[in-house]
Parts: C-alpha cells; structure tokens; sequence
C-alpha cells in the first residue's frame, strides 16, 4: 500500500434472540394408566418435551385415567404461580423444566 488510506466500519447489532429452554412433561406412574399432561397452547403431552423462550407461560391440565383422580405437581422448582393440587395450571418458565403430574386411585 502506497500512502495513507482512509477505513470506514459500520456495525450493526443483531436482534437478541429469545434463550430456549425445554419443558419435559411426565406422568407418575409413567406407564400412562394414571392420566397424562396436557399441553394447551401448543402440541404436547406426557410422556413429551417443548421448547418455550424464557418468560413464556405453559397452560398444563393433568387429565386423570377413568377410576384415577389427579393429585399433585412436582418438578416445579424454576416456575412461579403455581397451585401444587390444581389439576390445572400456569406459570412462568425460567429454564429447563421437568414438571410431573402425579395421579393416584385413592380419589377422597
């Protein structure tokens, strides 16, 4: 290169993208006799996996087999707004999530 010479830059800042993480879902007993997990703002159920962006807001119903009644929610350590013995449910997703629902015979 001969003489001075003049450089231009331009950056430009790509969109953030949204972190994904994974809701597992499952049922206890896992053989599916109990009932299954239904996912109802998007394809799922137990025994399944979803991917969500972090904020994002599942809507899960336990739905109980015929002579089986729901009885709680486990896994649930990373989400808020939860009712453990609701068998319907919302809340916030925050990472990578296995959320159990838990289905018993003794229905009292």
């Amino acid at each position: 290169m001969n003489g001075d010479k003049r450089v231009r830059a331009v950056f430009e800042r790509e969109p953030a993208q949204a972190k994904t993480v994974t809701l597992y879902l499952r049922a206890d007993p896992g053989d599916g006799t109990g009932g299954y997990v239904h996912l109802s703002n998007g394809s799922g159920s137990t025994p399944g996996q979803r991917d969500f962006a972090v904020g994002d807001k599942p809507k899960l119903e336990a739905r109980p087999a015929q002579g089986w009644c729901f009885h709680s929610w486990s896994g649930v350590t990373l989400a808020t707004v939860w009712d453990y013995f609701n068998s319907k449910a919302t809340f916030v997703i925050e990472g990578d999530l296995t959320v159990t629902a838990k289905f018993t015979t003794s229905c009292d």
